[in-house]
């Protein structure tokens, strides 16, 4: 978690490109070099030599902390001017642009569901979407592997990695989608 929060702060400290581009803006942006998501749960826990690897640990809230992340990580430059190409994202401690916030909100109010999937909801901005939803009388689903800060107010709560949950979940026949329009 160390190597992803240092990149996080690098990023974050880094300077827009001066033309104003984003990764967003970018053919590949951040994600270039990227490769497909594993196939297999096996897969999945193998690291880059194809080696299983451990994960040292696992936070209350289903966060794990892995000694090489952003160990390869480049920022990449601004194609146009070559300055800093900043990642369209709000990083933690950050605030949201009021506007997004917003609208967030108003589709949080309007759902019939929020389902909260990997978070401990600490962070007040994602908690408020969880009280937007309940005032507008929707319901609330959390697959977490730890305590969240909504747990009193879920109508559902699933105790698992999200990860996990969710590709057991994607692999399940009843989803499946027939094709052909059948």
């Amino acid at each position: 978690m160390a190597a992803a929060a240092a990149a996080a702060a690098a990023a974050r400290a880094a300077a827009a490109s001066p033309c104003g581009a984003r990764a967003a803006d970018e053919p590949g942006g951040l994600m270039r070099g990227a490769t497909a998501a594993p196939a297999t749960m096996d897969e999945a826990h193998r690291g880059s030599e194809g080696a299983p690897f451990a994960v040292p640990v696992v936070r209350p809230d289903g966060d794990v902390e892995l000694a090489d992340a952003g160990a390869n990580f480049a920022v990449p430059p601004c194609r146009a001017c070559g300055g800093v190409l900043t990642p369209d994202v709000v990083f933690f401690g950050d605030s949201l642009p009021p506007a997004r916030a917003a609208a967030a909100k108003d589709v949080a109010a309007g759902a019939d569901l929020l389902l909260a999937v990997g978070t401990s909801l600490q962070v007040f901005s994602a908690f408020r979407l969880v009280q937007a939803c309940l005032d507008g009388g929707g319901k609330l689903a959390l697959v977490n592997a730890g305590p969240t800060r909504a747990d009193g107010a879920a109508s559902l709560k699933v105790v698992a990695r999200a990860g996990e949950a969710l590709a057991r979940l994607a692999a399940h026949p009843a989803l499946a989608v027939p094709r052909g329009g059948r």
